[in-house]
């Protein structure tokens, strides 16, 4: 099992940082074995989060800086991804 990370990524500037976070916490997700909460979708064009209630408590609060799943929604839609 490969330890949690977390990546300063403030170095990159507000508008920059949260597509490359988002693709850095995935791989990060995944070695780590909890593609079951969220992970990419097979054709690598689409995230999926599979349990939102795990999402929020234990992913959420080590990888990202929002705390409500909602407001993660708005960062991927700000970003192009869709429902």
């Amino acid at each position: 099992s490969y330890p949690t990370t977390v990546v300063d990524t403030s170095s990159l500037g507000y508008g920059n940082w949260f597509p490359l976070k988002l693709h850095m916490a995935l791989d990060l997700i995944e070695a780590e074995g909890k593609s079951n909460i969220i992970s990419w979708q097979p054709h690598g064009r689409a995230v999926m989060v599979h349990n939102t209630r795990l999402f929020v408590t234990k992913i959420m609060p080590v990888y990202f800086k929002q705390t409500k799943f909602s407001s993660f929604q708005r960062q991927l839609n700000m970003y192009g991804f869709q429902r």
